[in-house]
């Protein structure tokens, strides 16, 4: 595969290229060819002129596209529940340094309170971090069902209601909760045209 998609670089704006490097495409893995890019990917191919370009050398490494986590709570020792924007920078940074370039943060089951400032650290810093992008969050709790409640605590658990959330709809894109309890079905249907996914977890069936 090699792609042919072109794009006028910019002024200012210098053409990369990757060398040595093990490409995975969404067929195959391309080896001895070279990925030239400057804000988007222009081609991979065989060309060898590489005069005025930054090398990039892989040294046999393998080049992909970024991962996106769709439900990660922390990492470095930071979480997404401690609520401050050092702890959403400390999280973006070392996700991008494993490959993931993108991610929801995920909350816990816990009291109103510390979901609200969660939800408002993501909603005022989220997009002021330097590594891996916040794509919006992922809501994991508090509407599961408390048989099935994991890791989440459950003292915590309560029924759906829109109040908890209802300043955040723009940035929540999932939702884990269970369907089943009472006012869940309400719920998702009340609220489906606000929320791109809804993940049943946590639930009895």
């Amino acid at each position: 595969m090699c792609l042919k998609r072109r794009y006028k670089t910019r002024k200012g704006e210098n053409i990369k290229a990757i060398i040595n490097a093990k490409i995975i495409t969404d067929v195959e893995i391309i080896e001895g060819k070279t990925l030239f890019f400057d804000k988007h990917i222009i081609e991979i191919s065989d060309k060898n002129d590489l005069r005025g370009m930054e090398i990039i050398d892989a040294k046999g490494c393998y080049v992909c596209p970024g991962f996106i986590d769709l439900h990660i709570h922390g990492s470095g020792d930071a979480d997404v529940m401690d609520a401050t924007p050092q702890a959403l920078e400390r999280i973006s940074s070392i996700l991008l340094e494993t490959g993931t370039t993108s991610f929801l943060a995920t909350t816990m089951t816990m009291s109103e309170e510390a979901i609200d400032k969660a939800l408002q650290n993501i909603q005022k810093h989220g997009r002021q971090v330097t590594g891996a992008n916040i794509l919006g969050i992922h809501l994991e709790g508090p509407f599961i069902n408390a048989s099935k409640h994991g890791a989440q605590d459950q003292h915590y658990i309560e029924k759906p209601t829109l109040n908890l959330i209802k300043n955040y709809m723009q940035e929540i894109k999932m939702i884990t909760l269970a369907p089943e309890v009472d006012g869940g079905e309400a719920f998702v249907k009340y609220s489906d045209k606000r929320v791109s996914s809804y993940h049943f977890k946590h639930w009895s069936f």
